[in-house]
């Protein structure tokens, strides 16, 4: 069989990027995206395949055995565009040295080209992003959690498979989920070979193939300065049919333990696609980032929530996000951070007509802060005072010192004004002052 992968656009981003990673990380496993199974077709006696895919999406081949496991894996990607007729011949030999061709006396037609494109056989969840929590972690539950998962089991202090976060630190933060201390879980880590090491020496087998107990390709584990590293991996060098992991689920060999026939699969269609940690249903959980800065000039924002679907025969040139993907999906913290915009910008648009106008009237009380904790800043805003009713204050923070930090702040006032009335009101933190 031959196995059709798809790689989705990348279009989520977080605020932050990092070595390696756009973030969020996809997987401990190089600037990694997200998988999709289309399904496969079987493969005809002469080498030949013949079958449709969507247009518009980067895709890869896996030939499979008889068990459904892959033998080989494309190194690179291809795609189709509407209506296109593709063929591969092989990108690493002659055109005419490719199996099919050689069967059939040179040149001529596969047998697979002589009938009509099949559709792809679907998998049985269709074509759901690959992830390791719903694709790997519920099959450990069901069926290794009597002993992986039992303080009391000696399998537990061999391998505990309880979904726990990592206490492995990250040398980089990836920004996935705030305040983890790794963005990736156990036992994830430990199945794809424990924290990624960029640039170190890892454990190898006979045929030179970094070892874990998942049996995913760490690319991470060859050093970049031998060219023998770059040589084209012989068949079975990893992934599901080296995999301890899957040989222990499904051989019946392991203390009796085999899962049902759709947990191997999905378990396969993991390690297939080198062990992804995150998938679009994880990816789309997440908030869209948000600035903490002001910004008086729209920008084209970086997403995860509500990042787009990239249809590459429909796309905006605009540069205009809101109209591409909606509303942002923001954390509570952050949709405070963007109500204060707002009420800044609204602000900064009056500020010719407040430049104009003397301030003639008092400070009272000033005092900057939040929840229970507050500065009597009075003496501070005085000395920004310039004479006119707008005072531009971008960085409260640093006119006022930080009371509170990571929590957004207020400042209250009190002033009286020229004709002795006395007004109260608050600005959220950077805002300029318009002075009554």
């Amino acid at each position: 069989y031959l196995r059709v992968i798809q790689m989705d656009p990348k279009t989520y981003t977080t605020w932050n990027k990092t070595v390696q990673h756009d973030g969020p990380a996809v997987s401990v496993f190089q600037a990694d995206g997200v998988k999709r199974i289309l399904g496969t077709v079987p493969i005809e006696p002469d080498g030949s395949v013949n079958f449709k895919i969507p247009p518009g999406q980067a895709v890869f081949f896996q030939m499979l055995d008889e068990n459904g496991q892959a033998i080989h894996v494309m190194r690179s990607f291809t795609y189709v565009m509407p209506g296109e007729n593709r063929g591969c011949f092989g990108c690493h030999e002659s055109n005419m040295s490719t199996r099919s061709n050689k069967l059939m006396g040179g040149g001529q037609m596969g047998s697979a080209l002589r009938k009509p494109p099949v559709d792809l056989t679907p998998t049985p969840w269709g074509t759901e992003s690959i992830s390791y929590m719903r694709f790997v972690q519920p099959v450990l539950d069901r069926n290794c959690g009597k002993c992986h998962q039992d303080p009391e089991s000696p399998a537990y202090a061999k391998l505990n498979m309880t979904c726990r976060p990592s206490k492995k630190g990250w040398w980089a933060n990836v920004h996935s989920r705030p305040g983890d201390q790794s963005p990736f879980c156990e036992p994830y880590l430990t199945l794809v070979s424990g924290d990624c090491g960029w640039g170190r020496s890892k454990v190898k087998n006979e045929k030179g193939v970094p070892v874990n107990l998942a049996g995913v390709f760490v690319v991470e584990g060859y050093g970049g300065r031998d060219p023998n590293n770059l040589a084209t991996l012989p068949p079975y060098s990893a992934y599901s049919p080296t995999s301890t992991l899957i040989q222990n689920a499904t051989s019946g060999n392991h203390h009796g333990v085999k899962v049902s026939q759709e947990d191997a699969e999905r378990l396969i269609a993991w390690v297939d696609c080198n062990g992804p940690y995150l998938g679009d249903e994880e990816i789309r959980k997440m908030y869209d980032p948000y600035s903490k800065a002001i910004e008086t000039v729209p920008p084209v924002r970086p997403r995860v929530a509500s990042a787009p679907v990239i249809n590459r025969f429909d796309i905006r040139q605009d540069g205009d996000s809101v109209k591409v993907s909606g509303a942002l999906v923001l954390s509570e913290e952050a949709a405070k951070l963007k109500a204060r915009d707002e009420v800044v910008l609204n602000l900064l648009r009056k500020k010719d007509e407040y430049m104009k106008k003397p301030f003639k009237g008092e400070i009272l009380e000033a005092s900057y802060g939040a929840k229970d904790t507050w500065l009597d800043v009075r003496e501070k805003v005085n000395a920004q005072l310039t004479g006119v009713s707008f005072v531009d204050m971008p960085k409260y923070n640093t006119i006022f010192t930080d009371p509170i930090r990571d929590v957004v702040k207020t400042l209250r006032l009190k002033v009286r004004t020229e004709e002795g009335k006395v007004v109260e009101f608050e600005l959220p933190e950077n805002s300029p002052l318009l002075l009554p």
